[in-house]
């Protein structure tokens, strides 16, 4: 399980302790460890820190190569827990403040932190889409029910993008260039609307009113919506 440094405490670290799974988490500086000289701060300990004990560690992620200089230790944090603590550079002049990570695993070499940890990246992305073109927190109910069905919509949609992006007519965006999460929700929406006008005109063909061709599309959303709240009751 990965976390940034907000959820980082050891409540949530018991937790996921008794569901037998493993961590990586973000860590704040001021944290205090277990030191020769008593209790210090995580930024206090590392300015004892020499520099050549970090190591160049390239790490290979969906966007490339990235490179780390990185030390790690064994550590006990301040109510007597035992993490792996990393801190890493991704420059080599050392410039800026270091990456703090803590895992459960004392026993991971620091490439595996590292890997394991990137991963929120993804996690990161996906939330960013989720509120901006998915409508994850358009949400105007109290129930918990409701927000369930909310949220359970939402992850169908981006399962169904992240799908249909690789599969069957929709490789047609890769063609037209839709790379991101945006134009690929413009282009299903209207994907949707040229579904209806195809209605629309197949309609036609049987009534001649507009009044008859919104009763008959009407009864056929009715129908849909009625099936589709008995299946997620």
């Amino acid at each position: 399980m990965v976390m940034d440094t907000w959820y980082f405490n050891r409540e949530n670290t018991r937790c996921i302790k008794g569901l037998g799974r493993d961590w990586v988490a973000g860590c704040k500086s001021n944290r205090l460890i277990l030191t020769p000289k008593g209790w210090k701060p995580i930024a206090t300990w590392l300015e004892t820190v020499p520099k050549c004990k970090f190591n160049e560690n390239a790490i290979q992620t969906g966007e490339g190569e990235r490179r780390f200089w990185v030390y790690a230790k064994n550590v006990t944090m301040k109510g007597r827990w035992r993490v792996r603590l990393v801190a890493s550079y991704e420059d080599a002049g050392f410039e800026g403040e270091p990456k703090l990570l803590a895992t459960s695993r004392l026993d991971w070499d620091v490439k595996t932190i590292l890997r394991t940890y990137l991963k929120r990246g993804k996690i990161d992305a996906f939330y960013r889409d989720a509120k901006q073109e998915r409508g994850l927190e358009d949400y105007e109910v109290r129930k918990l029910r409701g927000v369930k069905r909310h949220w359970l919509m939402v992850f169908l949609a981006h399962a169904l993008l992240q799908l249909s992006s690789t599969k069957g007519r929709s490789v047609e965006w890769v063609k037209a260039g839709l790379k991101t999460v945006g134009s690929k929700c413009r282009y299903a929406a209207l994907e949707v609307l040229k579904s209806f006008i195809d209605l629309v005109v197949k309609l036609t063909q049987k009534v001649k009113t507009a009044d008859e061709i919104l009763q008959l599309t009407l009864s056929d959303w009715k129908g849909l919506k009625t099936m589709c709240q008995m299946e997620i009751t």
